[in-house]
């Protein structure tokens, strides 16, 4: 027997042949057709009778069972016998205003979902045939502007950040379906594993980075940051900063002059005031503008974590961006030379010539590594009579370094430190850093010449300001955005967050480029499948399916965990890759020729493969470059 279903944008609605025994309190097929709020999008389509449960973003549970719709908490109606194996969302509690609090989404279980790691392998591998279909097809015959001509208005999607996110999700997202504006304070993607290797003169900075536009030319860009988003208006509020020299100066006789960028469907962008003057050298004001969006994707990533520390941000160097690892190259390179000073006294190098390292995860061990391999592979050609007063302190809060990693990698990472003569202090906290010092929690103090913080990461401003406007996130009491299954911010309508800057309550993830990277994809083809994102659980229509996915709703995202890798000196690695219940740990000379052959084949595009395995070659040809600019 068939029966017919419609959804609407908060419940479904079921209706099935007459029956004697039916109540006349269930839907009719004409009384779901002209029920209030059915989604448009949804039309009668025929479904296998059977029983399946489903769970709504308010958190109320609805049961189907034998073609009818019922609702299990509503105690009026006949529940059937068969009862799904759900506990029931949580009740909400009240806010310190009074207001109730939304209770988080409850989890769809295993609906939709990879059991097994060969079928997310699987449906990852049918997911980038899809990516590269659709790549050469925008490449060779794209028809984007011939749509806009013919009077097909697309969606707007405005993407906050060019990094893991922001640029995984540009170069996916389909151009024929949306109109895409990036905004970010840089134009360019950055590959953040590079930047110990690129601040020890490794790999060249530009090396590390792929323009935004080159990964999808289609798009527009803005050079600006995201002040805040008004979900009501559906408005992204942006800052762009004008400066001093270069391509964005403007004279005082042009500052009456207003920038606009139109097209058929109205203002897109605009500038209509400036802002006070910015103390910078090279700031002279701001301007200040508004993007409309359909659809936002939130990924401007995280800051750096100082955890209040006094000292911290005035004398310590960081790996964020390739502004820090600039900035740590040219210090490196300074500190040898005022040390090589005829004038300077012994105890004033061993105070210049100690490195400190604040952090033992793999970025500060990364860093700690390629500091050793310089000092033993050029700085002992150029300031051989230095070494005597150089010292490497590792710093770590925890009892162990590489957390990350399971406790024989972690013995492994430790051996390898001491054989490189790296002091490391661990269940050691910093608790001030002054211009010549470091102050421990247990008293200790230590003399140092150039310190790098890399003790992790925290929420951005922008994301704080935005969950304090919004009382859903706001009565969470979580640093970053509370999404669903599928990345929907909650509370927030038509807006996804992906990357350091999203959590899950249920399913929380790491904050690491991998996470953000197949975030930042799957919120591109969830887009590009057009699947009803008002419906509690995603779906679309059959007319929307291809003929490569014909799933009607929408898979949750689910996290492909490719395995750990991380450097760790003296031409040594370390990798760690799960399996299911299997794990598979490798380290040594070997796992360093792959961490090489890994890092080179997860760049971006062949550009930035080129060049990083010509800088490699460079390097070990000629050494490292010490020049300073």
């Amino acid at each position: 027997m068939v029966y017919w279903e419609m959804e609407r944008s908060s419940e479904v609605a079921f209706a099935a042949p007459a029956r004697a025994s039916r109540p006349s309190s269930r839907w009719t097929p004409s009384a779901a057709l002209h029920a209030p709020g059915v989604c448009s999008r949804r039309q009668l389509l025929p479904t296998v009778r059977g029983r399946k449960f489903r769970l709504s973003r308010t958190g109320q549970r609805h049961v189907r069972t034998f073609g009818w719709f019922m609702d299990a908490n509503d105690p009026a109606k006949e529940p059937s016998s068969v009862k799904p194996e759900v506990s029931p969302a949580p009740s909400p509690t009240p806010t310190p205003d009074g207001a109730p609090q939304s209770s988080p989404p409850p989890p769809v279980g295993t609906r939709g979902k990879r059991r097994t790691y060969l079928g997310l392998i699987w449906d990852r591998t049918v997911d980038t045939f899809e990516d590269a279909m659709l790549h050469m097809r925008r490449q060779l015959f794209w028809q984007g502007q011939a749509l806009q001509r013919a009077g097909k208005p697309k969606p707007r999607l405005v993407v906050l950040g060019t990094g893991w996110v922001g640029h995984a999700l540009v170069k996916i997202i389909d151009v024929d379906k949306y109109d895409v504006f990036v905004i970010a304070p840089r134009n360019y993607f950055l590959f953040q594993p590079m930047l110990p290797s690129a601040a020890l003169g490794i790999v060249e900075f530009r090396s590390c980075c792929e323009p935004i536009l080159r990964a999808n030319p289609f798009v527009n860009y803005y050079e600006a940051e995201a002040m805040s988003i008004d979900a009501e208006r559906k408005v992204v509020k942006c800052r762009a900063r004008v400066r001093r020299r270069g391509a964005l100066s403007i004279g005082a006789e042009e500052r009456s002059s207003v920038i606009k960028s139109v097209t058929e469907n109205g203002p897109l962008a605009q500038q209509p005031h400036y802002g006070p003057v910015d103390s910078a050298e090279e700031t002279i004001g701001y301007r200040y503008f508004d993007v409309p969006y359909t659809y936002c994707v939130v990924g401007v990533g995280s800051a750096v974590n100082t955890f209040n520390t006094p000292g911290v941000r005035e004398n310590c160097f960081f790996l964020k961006e390739i502004q820090d690892a600039r900035k740590l190259r040219s210090e490196v390179v300074r500190i040898f030379e005022e040390a090589n000073l005829p004038e300077t006294t012994d105890e004033e190098r061993r105070r210049l010539l100690h490195f400190v390292v604040v952090g033992g995860g793999p970025t500060g061990v990364e860093f700690a590594g390629e500091l050793h391999d310089f000092l033993v592979e050029d700085a002992v050609k150029y300031y051989k009579r230095l070494l005597q007063f150089v010292r490497v302190t590792l710093i770590q809060s925890a009892p162990a370094i590489l957390t990350q990693f399971d406790k024989s990698l972690q013995d492994r990472a430790m051996q390898n430190m001491r054989a490189a003569e790296i002091e490391v202090r661990t269940g050691s906290r910093v608790t001030q850093v002054t211009e010549k010092e470091i102050h421990l929690k247990d008293g200790t103090v230590i003399e140092y010449g150039v310190c790098v913080w890399a003790a992790g990461v925290g929420a951005q401003k922008f994301i704080g300001d935005l969950i304090q406007s919004n009382p859903t996130q706001r009565a969470f009491s979580k640093r970053q955005l509370v999404v669903d299954d599928w990345l929907r911010v909650i509370g927030m309508e038509g807006v996804f967050a992906a990357g350091d800057c999203a959590t899950n309550l249920y399913e929380p993830l790491p904050a690491t480029a991998q996470v953000a990277g197949q975030q930042g994809a799957y919120v591109a083809r969830l887009l590009n499948r057009e699947y009803c994102l008002e419906c509690d659980i995603p779906e679309r229509t059959e007319f929307t399916r291809t003929w490569i996915d014909r799933a009607q709703f929408a898979k949750p995202f689910q996290f492909l965990s490719l395995g750990l890798l991380a450097y760790i000196g003296r031409e040594r690695a370390m990798a760690q890759l799960d399996v299911g219940d299997t794990s598979v740990k490798l380290s040594g000379t070997l796992t360093y020729l792959i961490w090489r052959s890994v890092y080179a084949v997860k760049q971006v595009s062949m550009r930035n493969r080129i060049l990083i395995t010509f800088d490699w070659i460079k390097a070990a040809l000629f050494g490292r470059d010490i020049s300073q600019f």
